[in-house]
């Protein structure tokens, strides 16, 4: 298999597991259950669930750039 697409096989299982942890089946790791008395509900000001999204947003947006820079690149081209 080639570099490129051995590349592209990995950025591409990545991102499927960014999509399910994100805004999927992820939520509920971090869903705080009803029956905790003292449920953890936010962070640093913010609600557990919008940090947790929005980190693995960075994660698929790394994953894109990186696609963009290393296996979207038209080899063939002088510029």
């Amino acid at each position: 298999m080639r570099p490129m697409a051995r590349r592209g096989c990995i950025l591409a299982i990545a991102m499927l597991v960014a999509i399910a942890m994100g805004p999927g089946v992820g939520l509920y790791l971090v869903n705080p259950d009803l029956d905790d008395p003292e449920p953890r509900v936010a962070a640093l000001g913010t609600p557990v669930l919008i940090l947790w999204a929005l980190g693995w947003l960075a994660v698929q947006l790394t994953i894109v750039v990186i696609a963009y820079r290393t296996v979207w690149t038209d080899e063939e081209s002088d510029g």
